[in-house]
């Protein structure tokens, strides 16, 4: 192993322990909790119910996206402004 494999390995754990020592007080005090989604399955897609202002809409769940994007027509329905 040469002496940069071992710095960097080195500085690793270091940045490990770092945020360990950081993060593991305010982890200890969390606690996960379980709310129920009222998911609908419809075809491939998990749809959401949601209220866009307060109108009813529904939403495809997608843990995976990048982004959000929403059509110029349900924009307008739901009168959210447009950015171009």
């Amino acid at each position: 192993m040469g002496f940069g494999v071992f710095r960097t390995i080195l500085r690793r754990l270091a940045v490990s322990a770092l945020l360990k020592l950081a993060v593991g007080p305010a982890w200890a005090k969390c606690e996960l909790e379980r709310a129920p989604l009222p998911v609908t399955v419809l075809g491939l897609r998990a749809l959401l119910p949601a209220k866009i202002n307060g109108q009813d809409a529904q939403f495809v769940v997608n843990s995976g996206a990048f982004f959000s994007t929403i059509t110029a027509a349900n924009a307008d329905k739901f009168n959210l402004p447009l950015r171009r």
